[in-house]
């Protein structure tokens, strides 16, 4: 099986199957019933909330917090990850750091969606980013960067399939892809208790 999971996520596979919906991409006030399914499960990039956390931050103190951060979400369980992470936002609070402390509060349990999947480690890494998704979009920006004028629907497809065909010459097979079918497991079963949930409601 040489699956890569951006290549699935863009015909359709994965869309349907892996139900990974990344937070940024929701338009607001969107419901759960988005792209990905009426399970989909919406996650933050943590190199993304690391980013933003840091800029809040004096430079004397991003290594620190950089390193904290990182610490957090390499923890074994989300639990783990959760307490880690709770710890640093009092830090934040007891040091004035207001606006760090925000934005990690803000997408704190979204940065653990992938880590309460219980994963194997390699296949978690690489889902917990969007590195993926952002190579492949910006391939495809480059390829028609050119295009001074759209001038139907049909031509912007026709672009995107080009640029995607020239993105998919780089694509790398999937780190931990033979654990695929846990994460598959993984998003079912927790289907399965939305779905009690509802019912009990």
């Amino acid at each position: 099986m040489r699956e890569n999971f951006t290549y699935g996520l863009m015909r359709g596979r994965w869309r349907r199957g892996a139900g990974l919906l990344d937070r940024d991409t929701r338009p607001k006030g969107e419901k759960r019933s988005g792209v990905a399914g009426p399970y989909a499960l919406p996650r933050h990039c943590s190199t993304l909330q690391k980013r933003n956390i840091l800029d809040h931050l004096p430079p004397q103190r991003k290594a620190y917090v950089s390193r904290m951060l990182t610490e957090a979400w390499r923890s074994d369980s989300a639990t783990l990850a959760r307490r880690r992470l709770k710890t640093l936002l009092q830090w934040f609070e007891s040091n004035g750091e207001n606006g760090a402390a925000g934005s990690l509060r803000e997408g704190m349990e979204e940065t653990l969606t992938v880590a309460k999947l219980d994963l194997p480690g390699a296949l978690r890494t690489f889902l917990v980013t969007t590195n993926a998704i952002e190579n492949l979009i910006g391939t495809s920006r480059r390829i028609s960067r050119n295009v001074k004028r759209w001038r139907s629907g049909e031509m912007i497809v026709r672009w995107t399939a080009i640029g995607l065909a020239q993105a998919e010459k780089n694509f790398r097979r999937v780190r931990g892809y033979r654990h695929l079918p846990l994460l598959v497991r993984a998003l079912r079963q927790d289907a399965v208790k939305i779905d009690r949930t509802e019912e009990a409601a």
